[in-house]
């Protein structure tokens, strides 16, 4: 197992840089070179924890070396080229949150979703999704949705490339005006649904 150290904006330090901060992270590799658990530290103490759950280990195991403890435990799995993370964040056993994300093959987050706690079912209202463009760096539209799972609206640096960057974004009402074939080229955008569609790849 390796270790490597980051600040807050989550930028790679060394150790010795890490023991003079208060708040920094210390990350934990498996042997094939994939995050296993971090800890995450306020004040030089450790204020909670990420661990990723294999898929030899239980729920339950590890929420009990957890069980006193802030943990918020992340599965992975795939669909097609994309990676999904569940994450279920827990304080002393008891689920506080729970999200879903889901991530290109160039490790770009296109959509995070939330659960509601009571039922586990998910908060059409608190989807969100983001669009990436190849040669761009910054996502080019981002996009938030109502409880009936349609889009609210649009930002974005697309956006800011319109007569609406002063408002931020563009609300569902007029995105055709200004993005006439946006679901057209992009359907995966047109609702709060997690996976992509085959036309999508």
């Amino acid at each position: 197992m390796t270790i490597s150290y980051k600040n807050y904006l989550g930028e790679p330090i060394t150790v010795q840089q890490a023991d003079a901060l208060d708040d920094y992270n210390k990350n934990y590799y498996d042997d094939n070179s994939l995050i296993k658990k971090i800890e995450h530290y306020e004040k030089k103490i450790i204020s909670s924890y990420t661990y990723y759950l294999s898929s030899n280990e239980t729920l339950s195991v590890v929420l009990d070396e957890f069980k006193n403890e802030r943990v918020d435990i992340i599965t992975r799995s795939y669909f097609g080229s994309y990676r999904i993370e569940e994450s279920k964040d827990y304080t002393k056993n008891t689920l506080k949150f729970y999200f879903r994300k889901l991530y290109d093959s160039n490790n770009n987050l296109i959509c995070e979703q939330e659960f509601s706690i009571n039922d586990l079912t998910v908060i059409p209202a608190k989807t969100e999704k983001y669009l990436y463009v190849v040669g761009e760096e910054l996502c080019a539209l981002g996009f938030e949705y109502n409880e009936d799972g349609l889009v609210k609206y649009i930002w974005g640096q697309w956006v800011e490339n319109t007569d609406k960057r002063w408002t931020g974004g563009i609300y569902s009402a007029e995105i055709f005006k200004y993005f006439p074939t946006l679901f057209t080229d992009h359907p995966y955008y047109a609702n709060f649904e997690f996976l992509p569609n085959a036309n999508v790849y």
